[in-house]
């Protein structure tokens, strides 16, 4: 190989390495602007997964608030009438038992004045916007006017009887159930049972309020659970018995609270 050969061949080598020097330096920024891409759609996508996220779980505590609004309501409720009928067996002071009853008038005047809301609530945790939902009609038939309502009958009923000094315990008895007679006890037994299932159900809910089975297993839970038990005619003829004997004043002759609610 003569000096001349060499000579071509190192210049030869020496364009060869400039050129992928060249093209080195021209590739780069297009891998740094495809890889920077590639990165920020990734980061993109993170955080849109992450609001996504964070809403779904902002969502889930709504609709969790108002389940456990709805809760104190039906508990309430449940509890103040508790608290009247204890007064009425026990043959409690006026002053005890007119104190609970306006009590209990208070709530059921604001469970009343939330009812709509509170309905419109169960759909919306439901994910429903138009519809009328099964859980709806749970809430309106089986709790309400299916338990609650005939509760208030009979208290109401029984607390008149006690203010004109007639003995309230056969009525507590006897409450008027859609035709069948079923003891106060029952009822708020009832009521604490249904209220229980109701929201306990809606808050398992609250997480996936779409699933089609969670909401079907839901409403035969609830529909179950709704139930008022047969009442034990031996046990009810063993409570007339007794309150036959409950001595009452002699003293208290009033009639209705002229503030008291018509039922």
């Amino acid at each position: 190989m003569t000096q001349n050969d060499r000579a071509n061949k190192g210049t030869r080598v020496w364009n060869s390495l400039e050129i992928t020097k060249l093209l080195a330096e021209a590739l780069l920024p297009i891998v740094l602007l495809i890889v920077g891409n590639q990165f920020n759609q990734s980061v993109r996508e993170a955080e849109a997964e992450a609001r996504k996220t964070e809403a779904a779980r902002a969502a889930a505590a709504a609709r969790q608030t108002a389940v456990e609004s709805m809760s104190r309501f039906i508990y309430d409720r449940q509890a103040r009438a508790a608290l009247v009928v204890s007064s009425l067996l026990r043959n409690s002071p006026l002053d005890e038992l007119r104190e609970r009853k306006k009590n209990y008038d208070e709530t059921y005047i604001a469970w009343n004045a939330n009812q709509q809301s509170n309905l419109l609530a169960v759909r919306q945790l439901l994910g429903e916007s138009r519809s009328y939902t099964p859980f709806e009609e749970l809430m309106e038939n089986r709790l309400a006017n299916g338990i609650l309502a005939p509760l208030d009958a009979c208290l109401t009923a029984a607390y008149d009887q006690r203010l004109q000094a007639r003995d309230p315990l056969p009525i507590l008895d006897q409450c008027n159930v859609s035709g069948r007679r079923v003891p106060a006890k029952a009822l708020l037994q009832a009521a604490l049972d249904c209220g229980y299932t109701f929201t306990d159900e809606l808050f398992k809910l609250s997480e996936r309020p779409t699933d089609a089975r969670s909401q079907a297993n839901a409403t035969v839970e609830i529909t179950r659970r709704c139930q008022i038990a047969p009442s034990d005619t031996t046990a009810s003829q063993e409570a007339n018995s007794r309150s036959r004997r409950v001595p009452l004043s002699n003293a208290v002759t009033q009639t209705r609270n002229p503030g008291q609610q018509a039922r």
